[in-house]
C-alpha cells in the first residue's frame, strides 16, 4: 500500500470513529436515502456527520430539486454485514 492510499484509509477509519457516524454508513447499507430520513434515524441532525463522511470519500450526495440524497460511494462495498473500504474491511456484528 503506498503513502496516498494509505492517508486515504486512515481518513476514512478516522471518520467511522464515531457511533453516529457507523449508524448512518449501516442505515445507508440498504441505498441511498435523504438527509430528512438520515435525521430521522438517528433522532438528531446528521449534517456535520455527513460532511465528514462525505469529504473522507465514503458517501457521496445528490441533490434532486429540494431534497438531497446521500448514498454510500461506489468503491464502498458491502456485503451482507461486512463493510469493505478498499483497504480494509469492517465486520459488523
Amino acid at each position: 500500500m503506498n503513502d496516498e492510499k494509505r492517508d486515504q484509509c486512515a481518513e476514512r477509519l478516522k471518520a467511522l470513529a464515531d457511533a453516529k457516524r457507523l449508524a448512518i454508513v449501516q442505515f445507508l447499507q440498504d441505498g441511498e436515502k435523504t438527509a430528512r430520513e438520515i435525521d430521522e434515524h438517528l433522532k438528531s441532525r446528521a449534517s456535520d456527520h455527513l460532511i465528514v463522511l462525505r469529504y473522507a470519500g465514503i458517501v457521496q450526495r445528490e441533490r434532486r430539486g429540494m431534497w438531497t440524497y446521500y448514498s454510500l460511494r461506489p468503491e464502498v462495498v458491502v456485503q451482507s454485514d461486512c463493510l469493505n473500504l478498499g483497504c480494509c474491511q469492517i465486520q459488523f456484528s
